[in-house]
């Protein structure tokens, strides 16, 4: 028989296989997923997530992964006066001529065929047109504007700094400003700022994400809504993971237009837009979207396995030259798994078999890989299987409780939670 000190020696086992599985996996993707949110729109480096109501507008939500080459271009119209020296810090204080999103959105998407989605950005005075912006705006190295809302909002204006792999958001300060290497800028609000706070109406916040917790803030993450409060704004981002937020222009500037179309539409000209661009596609590309999560059997049982993985490239998997192929303990599958059928361009290729009984109790890893052909490509399939003794059947259920546990603490972690 087992005892109690036997099975904590087990329980401790398996906290280190979770512990280096997460590591390992943790990726530009890394973040939960909140209930409700569905995926709608991808690319590469690029997601847009949507949250229908029952009653009232949805939410969007893109992902935005630099680490994997996606970028953020700050756009803006042209300059028809550029208020030389009047900035809100001696700089200039230009006036941009205005366009609907749509028109911003088409200009672009005919210049790169890569263009994910638009959204709007920065405020701005909506009275003229030519307008001016509130708040500095820094383009391609070049601080187009200081903005004229020195006073406005005392203390709570911040400054998103962009880099063409990282992010971060820090107070905006002259110093900020004007010392900082990060070639675009764009200032917001904080969250709280009094924008009517407890109003249902559009909102774009912008957040930022240290998704595999190296100290760098590789993700943005854009939140779009109709009608949406401040704090619920908030509070979504930080479910996405934002370990930081700001607060854009909203109410009729708060508009939403990608590559499948427009998903939130005003009448509203702007000045300024965020436009986000997707990595150009490898032709070989492959993302994992499903496998077990460390499975709990008992001596003598089998595992039935399920591998989802996504043709995250440019290129048609064909089923007679790709397939996966084992690398380390194929536990009685063949070595070669062919594909069902052909696999186009965001589609997704499954791959089931039924692995031999496991004689003995212990923690068994395996490692697979797509192959083209004979050339690997894309991300690696490597999972882990628990083994218990059969005098150990009846703790199946609490260690299977317990990497429940652990895997949801190990994505809290990842995500942060934190904000400002």
């Amino acid at each position: 028989m087992y005892s109690k000190y036997r099975l904590s020696l087990i329980l401790a086992c398996l906290v280190m296989v979770l512990l280096s599985a997460t590591t390992a996996a943790a990726s530009p993707f890394a973040q939960s997923v909140p209930a409700g949110f569905e995926l709608i729109l991808s690319d590469t480096g690029t997601r847009l997530y949507r949250k229908d109501y029952s009653q009232g507008n949805p939410d969007f939500v893109q992902v935005v992964s630099l680490a994997e080459g996606a970028a953020i271009i700050f756009q803006h119209g042209d300059i028809t006066s550029p208020g030389t020296g009047a900035g809100a810090y001696g700089g200039n204080d230009p006036s941009l001529t205005r366009q609907t999103l749509a028109q911003t959105w088409d200009e672009a998407a005919a210049a790169n065929p890569e263009m994910f989605c638009a959204t709007n950005g920065q405020f701005f005075s909506t009275n003229i047109d030519p307008t001016r912006l509130a708040f500095p705006l820094k383009k391609d190295g070049v601080i187009v504007s200081d903005g004229y809302g020195l006073g406005e909002y005392p203390d709570q204006k911040l400054l998103l700094q962009l880099w063409s792999d990282r992010a971060d958001i820090v107070p905006l300060t002259e110093e900020a400003l004007e010392g900082s290497s990060a070639p675009n800028m764009l200032a917001g609000l904080r969250e709280d700022a009094d924008k009517g706070p407890q109003n249902y109406t559009g909102r774009t916040f912008v957040g930022i994400d240290d998704a595999n917790q190296d100290n760098i803030y590789e993700t943005v993450l854009i939140f779009n809504s109709k009608t949406a409060r401040q704090p619920d704004a908030a509070q979504i981002l930080r479910d996405f993971g934002a370990d930081r937020l700001l607060m854009l222009d909203g109410g009729g500037s708060t508009q939403l237009v990608c590559r499948s179309g427009a998903y939130i539409e005003s009448s509203r000209t702007i000045p300024q837009a965020i436009l986000v661009v997707s990595k150009s596609a490898e032709p070989l590309s492959a993302e994992v979207t499903d496998k077990p999560n460390l499975p709990v059997l008992v001596v003598g049982e089998p595992l039935a396995v399920r591998v989802e993985i996504r043709n995250s490239g440019g290129e048609t998997w064909r089923a007679g030259s790709v397939r996966l192929v084992n690398l380390r303990n194929p536990w009685g599958a063949a070595a070669e798994l062919p594909l069902a059928g052909d696999v186009a361009p965001d589609g997704t290729a499954v791959f089931t078999w039924t692995t031999e009984s496991f004689a003995k109790m212990g923690v068994y890893t395996t490692a697979w890989t797509l192959s083209k052909d004979g050339q690997s490509f894309g991300e690696e399939v490597s999972f882990s299987v628990v083994v218990l003794p059969e005098e150990l059947a009846d703790k199946k259920r609490e260690l299977e409780e317990k990497i429940r546990q652990w895997t949801e603490e190990q994505a809290w972690r990842r995500r942060g939670a934190r904000g400002m």
